[in-house]
């Protein structure tokens, strides 16, 4: 099982429950088949540190202010999974950022505790596990997508925790470790409670328990 779709997003909603129902499915059209993978690994590994890498996921999508798509790319390698955008003649790199954790593996989060704990699930080659969530969506009066994540880290002498991110035009414009790294929310869920708001445009970070409340802006 690679990344399951756990909820539809429906547009006429008002409020994409980032928390709950952002994961995509993997399956697109091959952008890059094992016979011209190492072809993106070359140019991704360009300055060297290639660990046996493996494409888990791609997607072809408009993700700057170009009119022509992109082609990202999810990679493991190693202890790693890596972001990479290409434009599209596939030969250019864009765009790249590394997330890592010293061990890797099946982890999902246990609501009655607040933690994210190791799962018996067996461990999958192709599955992701160190980005939990994905999300590609338009944001306001915008022509192409912005990507959402949430992505496991580690930061004694906190737990294993999550954060969400969202990076726009390839610059991050939300980024969850710096805003909740010092707040009790995260250091009693291990993870950020949040909703994009289209009408705003923007994302309200909401807990009952312990108490939060805030809207950032994505203008």
């Amino acid at each position: 099982m690679i990344f399951k779709l756990l909820s539809v997003i429906k547009r006429n909603k008002r409020m994409y429950y980032l928390s709950l129902i952002v994961f995509i499915f993997l399956t697109s059209c091959n952008l890059f088949n094992k016979d011209n993978s190492q072809e993106l690994f070359e140019i991704l590994f360009a300055d060297g540190g290639k660990r046996n890498p493996k494409i888990l996921f791609q997607k072809e999508a408009n993700l700057d202010l170009t009119p022509e798509n992109e082609f990202f790319y999810i990679v493991r390698n190693g202890n790693e999974e890596i972001l990479a955008v290409f434009d599209n003649t596939k030969k250019n790199l864009l765009f790249k950022k590394v997330f890592a954790l010293l061990n890797i593996g099946p982890i999902v989060y246990d609501t009655g505790k607040n933690k994210w704990v190791a799962s018996s699930a067996e461990m999958k080659p192709d599955s992701l596990y160190i980005i939990k969530s994905l999300l590609f969506t338009r944001l306001a009066n915008d022509s192409f997508d912005s990507i959402f994540l949430e992505v496991l880290s580690e930061e004694p002498p906190l737990e294993l925790f999550s954060i969400p991110l969202v990076y726009k035009n390839y610059k991050l414009i939300f980024d969850g470790f710096s805003l909740f790294k010092e707040t009790k929310l995260l250091k009693d869920l291990n993870r950020i409670p949040i909703s994009y708001i289209p009408d705003k445009n923007g994302i309200q970070v909401l807990s009952a328990k312990p108490v939060f409340d805030k809207f950032y802006s994505l203008e």
